[in-house]
């Protein structure tokens, strides 16, 4: 089972949207994100949040439409972001789209990507899809494709991250990248696909372009 969360951020390129859309099995608004489905016209499951970020015509459609599954108080010690992920979880999703959860508000976009790591730990692959970044959590050796200009790891593990490269710009038999180093930022795919090997750590792997 593989969901779609769509969150209050910049609305992305409809063709991106959609590609995604399709993959999808189940689908939730968060708050605000509701305007992925009435601009691009499409259907989804409900709706959840606080809906302090929504525009008026778009919290009217779900009310005449009885989109709304659940609705939070504002003071609450858990984001709307997480609440839709749970939910997800509990649905048996495997694999979470999130899209327009990464924006202008840092503490949210930050805590929205940490959360990944969580989502890892309980065997759930949490992928941010935006018009300019891919992200998702790098816990295990994975085959790479990529789909924008870069690639970069950002290591999240306090001590560090060991890994090999293989089918990069910058190859590696061995990396030993300590944490906040920018070591392994901006790397390129030199044919269809790359593969990391993760011998030691944790961090984010970014497919990303200006």
């Amino acid at each position: 089972m593989i969901g779609l969360i769509c969150c209050a951020g910049e609305l992305s390129d409809k063709n991106l949207f959609e590609e995604y859309y399709g993959k999808s099995d189940f689908r939730i608004a968060v708050d605000g994100g509701t305007k992925y489905f009435t601009t691009y016209d499409k259907d989804f499951d409900f709706a959840i949040g606080d809906f302090d970020s929504i525009k008026i015509e778009d919290k009217n459609f779900l009310e005449e439409n009885d989109k709304i599954f659940q609705k939070y108080n504002c003071k609450k010690d858990f984001t709307d972001f997480e609440a839709a992920i749970n939910i997800l979880i509990k649905k048996n999703c495997t694999k979470i789209y999130a899209f327009g959860a990464t924006g202008t508000r840092l503490d949210h976009t930050i805590s929205n990507l940490i959360y990944s790591k969580k989502c890892f730990d309980n065997g759930v692959e949490l992928i941010f899809v935006g018009d300019n970044n891919i992200i998702k959590f790098l816990g295990k050796s994975v085959e790479c494709v990529m789909k924008y200009d870069y690639i970069s790891i950002v290591v999240l593990s306090n001590k560090g991250m060991k890994l090999k490269l293989e089918g990069f710009e910058y190859d590696s038999d061995l990396l030993d990248v300590d944490f906040c180093s920018t070591l392994t930022i901006s790397n390129k795919i030199k044919g269809e696909k790359a593969y990391i090997e993760l011998l030691e750590g944790y961090g984010l792997l970014i497919d990303s372009r200006d």
